[in-house]
């Protein structure tokens, strides 16, 4: 009787061990899973930024470093506020060809802000301006 108990404790032992390296085994192959699908995911996030990047700087150089835009803007600073409304909706209609065209590439902010971070024109949303973007609070 005795020999059997042992027999019996001995096989539940190598069985438990057996599980024991399964569920370590299958721990480790799941982290490794992990790891593997984050760095893959991290990369397309980097490469999607840096496209990002390059589209933003893309459209900037092409369309707002422009004379005639940089002139509004500068022109519009330097202005009152019943002034800055005339430089404003020109600076909309000028720039809605261009926002549109970037709406078909899920391109949605287009904002234009003074060098004190007062918000001057959100493409997007025209009508609310003149916030001051340094100090938003919640």
């Amino acid at each position: 009787m005795k020999q059997k108990i042992a027999v019996i404790l001995i096989c539940l032992l190598l069985y438990a061990v057996f599980i024991g390296s399964l569920i370590i085994e299958f721990d480790k192959r799941k982290v490794n899973y992990i790891n593997e699908n984050i760095d893959l995911l991290s990369a397309k996030v980097n490469a999607t930024v840096e496209n990002l990047k390059r589209f933003s700087m893309y459209v900037f150089e092409g369309s707002v470093n422009t004379p005639v835009v940089l002139s509004n803007v500068c022109s519009a600073w330097k202005a009152d506020k019943n002034g800055r409304s005339v430089y404003r909706e020109d600076l909309y209609e000028q720039m809605l060809p261009i926002y549109n065209r970037l709406l078909e590439y899920n391109f949605r902010q287009l904002h234009f802000h003074f060098p004190n971070s007062d918000s001057f024109l959100r493409m997007h949303s025209k009508a609310d301006f003149g916030d001051n973007l340094a100090c938003v609070t919640q």
